[in-house]
């Protein structure tokens, strides 16, 4: 059960714990097993780790038998084909109860929470969800979203009801995933990728008879700063995404690294592509950068596709409309150089 939490390091030593499955073979392991579970143990961390792949096999190799130059380059594709599968068990994993979240079913509603929420405030939100949205704490109050500012045992956080606007869409819903349901997913999804997004608290959905949805909802973390067109108006003024409103605590005026905010988005179209995944709706407002870090918000888009060819083209997608955002503006120029890396990237894949 080779995961990093049943590893503990502590003054310098090593601790292994958990390990009621641990069996000890007559053989020493061939240099496939060995490979394997290498791969299965650096495809626990985040992608962003895979930078680091080579200095950890220079390490390991340092006092164990060499492995040639062409058993390395195995490396890179096994974590990726690890993730991938680990990505299949975890997405239906989600919806279950485990250790850290709480799964409940009735005729009225189903719910999967985070085990640290506040059992009466839990009950307290259950009983009425709509109460806790307030008009003056509201950050949207569109026909298909509803978003406010909601207080959670003192805690501030981030409430979306995603509304039924028709009967026709009340009909498409009753069998269909909700908009709540998809967000959830994709948020354990990017966690376990290791890509920053608010994280998801609590996606409740209303039932009728147990089985046909209704209205959804999602409880986040709120992240304490404005989407990335706020923050960077505060340095050049309106961009392309129309106006927008900024909150009272507002951080717009807050230096970005420009640097590191390329490199961020560059990160993230690549871990995208590798493990084909699109994000649907790709504007500015969906993106937060605080300390350095990039965070997606409005997952109700996002996919993981299973061919290759339509992740591609959604891939395009996404990057044609994170173009748009950035045109006519000064930076349009400072995208461009990482913009034309990923097209010439997607053409040298598309060769290979």
């Amino acid at each position: 059960d080779m995961h990093l939490g049943n590893y503990m390091l502590f003054k310098d030593q090593l601790y292994l714990i958990d390990g009621g499955d641990v069996k000890r073979l007559v053989k020493p392991l061939g240099k496939s097993q060995r490979l394997e579970n290498i791969a299965d143990f650096i495809s626990q961390f985040p992608v962003s780790f895979d930078v680091q792949i080579d200095l950890m096999l220079e390490s390991y190799q340092v006092n164990y038998r060499k492995f040639s130059s062409t058993d390395l380059a195995k490396v890179q594709p096994m974590v990726q084909n690890l993730r991938m599968q680990r990505l299949s068990l975890f997405e239906k994993k989600v919806f279950r109860s485990t250790s850290a979240t709480e799964k409940v079913k009735t005729t009225k509603y189903l719910l999967v929470h985070d085990r640290m929420l506040d059992e009466n405030e839990l009950a307290q939100l259950l009983q009425n969800p709509d109460s806790y949205i307030k008009q003056e704490a509201m950050l949207k109050d569109g026909d298909t979203t509803t978003v406010a500012v909601v207080n959670i045992g003192g805690i501030p956080m981030i409430l979306k009801r995603y509304n039924i606007i028709s009967p026709g869409q009340a009909l498409r819903r009753l069998l269909d995933e909700s908009r709540a349901h998809r967000c959830w997913r994709n948020s354990s999804m990017l966690d376990l990728l290791g890509i920053y997004t608010p994280h998801a608290h609590l996606f409740l959905e209303e039932r009728v008879y147990r089985f046909f949805r209704r209205r959804s909802y999602l409880l986040t973390e709120k992240i304490a700063a404005n989407n990335l067109i706020i923050q960077l108006e505060g340095v050049d003024g309106a961009i392309n995404d129309g106006p927008v409103n900024s909150s009272s605590n507002s951080t717009a005026n807050e230096a970005i690294n420009e640097t590191k905010l390329v490199a961020a988005f560059a990160d993230l179209f690549e871990i995208m592509h590798r493990y084909k995944i699109s994000h649907g709706d790709m504007k500015a407002t969906n993106f937060i950068f605080l300390n350095d870090r990039l965070y997606v918000l409005d997952l109700d888009s996002m996919r993981r596709h299973r061919f290759k060819w339509w992740s591609h083209r959604k891939s395009l997608q996404d990057m044609k409309r994170f173009e748009k955002n950035w045109r006519g503006s000064r930076y349009e120029q400072l995208f461009a150089p990482m913009i034309n890396q990923y097209y010439e990237n997607r053409r040298a894949s598309n060769r290979g």
